[in-house]
């Protein structure tokens, strides 16, 4: 019998390790209030969607994909173009994934209705979403890399 491959190549390997060690890490939050909801009695499904489990979630996905680029140092003028870009992007998603959270906080305090809590919870999921869909094409474009 032949011996059993975990990865047919690199590059399966790479996306395997971004998804284990960005993507569960960075839900570890969710999971966690996802086992204490199965656990408590009283439970509701109110209690599953805390906004600053995914801003949480979005903030390691833009840490890592920066210190991902930031490792990266044999690159071509347009790799190193397309890292500026991306590097960027990610510090822009940080951002408003801060002013997010502030909001989120300010809305928690006594006598303060900002936004509506559908909006901010909205407005998290979509930032989550969008810091997941950069950081797979930043581990994708990575992957694609000659020089590294």
């Amino acid at each position: 019998m032949g011996e059993t491959k975990w990865f047919t190549n690199v590059r399966d390997k790479i996306r395997t390790e971004w998804f284990i060690y960005t993507v569960i890490i960075g839900l570890i939050p969710v999971i966690m209030r996802f086992l204490a909801f199965l656990i408590y009695s009283e439970r509701t499904c109110d209690i599953l969607y805390n906004v600053a489990d995914f801003i949480v979630f979005g903030l390691v996905l833009n840490i890592t994909n920066i210190h991902k680029l930031e490792n990266k140092t044999k690159l071509t003028e347009t790799e190193k173009k397309w890292k500026t870009e991306s590097i960027g992007i990610s510090a822009l998603l940080i951002t408003f994934l801060g002013a997010i959270l502030l909001i989120a906080y300010l809305r928690e305090m006594p006598k303060t209705e900002i936004f509506s809590e559908l909006f901010i919870k909205i407005i998290a999921f979509t930032f989550c979403l969008l810091s997941l869909l950069v950081s797979y094409s930043i581990y994708k474009q990575i992957n694609a890399f000659k020089n590294e």
